[in-house]
């Protein structure tokens, strides 16, 4: 997951996969703290697209990036989103819960 989420953040932002660099971060407790383009985010993933499990990897992600700093990113990244899991995240969004 590691090598796939640093390959979609550099196409993303449009630089080289080498300047996005990934680490794990145990202060925050998040899956992933990844940098890049001066952005700092904190990657959360599950492997399912429903939209519970993304309800709650969404929030976590929210929770991690506060704990690790304002500015800080959440990230949510699944094999593949639908759109009932991706209609939950935008709501989770909208209402400020992320």
């Amino acid at each position: 997951m590691v090598s796939q989420v640093r390959a979609a953040l550099a196409q993303l932002l449009e630089v080289e996969p080498g300047e996005v660099s990934v680490r794990s971060n145990g202060a925050s407790a998040a899956d992933l703290v990844v940098s890049a383009a001066g952005a700092t985010f904190v990657v959360e993933w599950t492997t399912s697209a429903s939209a519970a499990p993304v309800a709650a990897t969404t929030k976590k992600a929210a929770q991690h990036a506060k704990a690790l700093r304002k500015r800080a990113i959440p990230l949510v990244a699944v094999p593949f989103m639908g759109e009932a899991g991706g209609g939950c995240a935008r709501m989770l969004r909208s209402r400020g819960s992320t």
